[in-house]
């Protein structure tokens, strides 16, 4: 990990438990992210798993279909809370415009969403906010009038006219 500013180096490495002094400002005092991950490897062995968050995404070490130990990420928990509020407020306040206006202000949402947390091994996290989603506009599409607009089955009917953009993993990290 590189940095451009003595500052941004003194915040780094109290956030990875490394003790900091005033003379002591090199790089190979520093923990990057190959020597977390290897922490965890070696926990992992130990049967103690670790994970940490980093750039929006909770890294851990899991095996692969072929029984090796590697590295996964899924979505960090604070994020898709974060988000998921976020779409709640945002279906809320325009539960009163045309259901095609806010079907395509949300699928702009989610490509974009998608397109950030679309990962190798992170299929389960965006399907769980494709759902929140789905759920959430369902609860405010149904609070329009006294009486209950859509049932399920009403609603996923409606969908067909108006869908939502589907999940899918947009960088394989991999491959």
């Amino acid at each position: 990990i590189m940095f451009d500013y003595d500052l941004e180096l003194k915040k780094f490495k109290p956030a990875v438990g490394v003790e900091i002094g005033e003379d002591e400002l090199f790089s190979d005092d520093i923990k990057d992210i190959t020597d977390l991950v290897e922490e965890l490897v070696a926990e992992r062995e130990g049967k103690k798993t670790g994970t940490f968050d980093f750039l929006g995404f909770t890294h851990y070490v899991s095996e692969s279909r072929n029984g090796k130990f590697r590295v996964k990420r899924k979505t960090s928990r604070k994020k898709l809370q974060k988000k998921s509020r976020e779409i709640h407020a945002q279906i809320k306040k325009e539960r009163h415009k045309e259901i095609s206006v806010q079907v395509k202000k949300l699928n702009e949402i989610l490509v974009g969403y998608y397109h950030y947390y679309g990962l190798t091994d992170n299929s389960r996290s965006i399907g769980l906010f494709y759902r929140e989603v789905e759920k959430t506009l369902y609860k405010w599409l149904n609070r329009r009038s006294q009486k209950k607009s859509y049932t399920w089955e009403g609603f996923r009917e409606m969908m067909k006219q108006h869908p939502l953009a589907k999940p899918k993993i947009y960088v394989s990290i991999y491959a």
